[in-house]
């Protein structure tokens, strides 16, 4: 049984790694959507209650970098970030940067000239600080990093309107989620 668990650990992985979302996904993993809201928005609510960018994103931004400082710990620090940096455009770099505070701003391009694997775009032993940079560049969608939580298997794929689809490897590991989730008063909703 612990060889089946390990082959479909690397299974997940090997899917973090190759793709972007996909109906692959869909039907291969358990998955949900990390949001704010407890179900998804008809589009009337959706007009009432996502009235401003700074209203919803930056209002909700502190639960995000709270959900992600308990994933950081419950998961040892063992989260992998993907950040497909060849596909940003020069300009769209440097709108990126300007809409950053400034530390994030020094982080960011410390993490581009330092710790970007050139082939794959993986960002290995990542701190908590960076993790949470990156969080940010999500909540304020600026780009859209994935985040891959190895201890316990899930992918976070950051999204608009901070609806960011979560894959997860089993459903322990969504029950476990789904409560830090709820301590952060954040929701997986279907």
């Amino acid at each position: 049984m612990k060889k089946a668990n390990s082959n479909l650990k690397n299974s997940f992985e090997e899917d973090f790694l190759e793709n972007e979302i996909s109906d692959d996904l869909f039907s291969k993993y358990f998955n949900r959507v990390l949001d704010v809201f407890e179900h998804q928005l008809s589009e009337d609510e959706a007009i009432h209650k996502l009235s401003s960018f700074e209203k919803h994103n930056l209002e909700n931004e502190a639960k995000f970098i709270e959900l992600f400082k308990k994933l950081f710990s419950l998961n040892d620090g063992r989260i992998v970030l993907k950040f497909e940096l060849k596909s940003i455009e020069p300009r769209m770099l440097f709108n990126i940067i300007a809409d950053l505070d400034y530390q994030d701003r020094i982080s960011f391009c410390e993490s581009i000239i330092n710790h970007f694997d050139s082939q794959s775009f993986l960002y290995k032993d990542i701190s908590a600080e960076k993790i949470l940079m990156f969080v940010r560049l999500a909540t304020r969608e600026l780009y859209f990093p994935v985040f891959y939580l190895k201890k316990y298997p899930a992918m976070i794929m950051g999204n608009f309107d901070l609806s960011f689809p979560i894959f997860i490897l089993n459903s322990n590991d969504y029950n476990l989620y789904k409560k830090i989730a709820r301590e952060c008063d954040l929701f997986l909703r279907e």
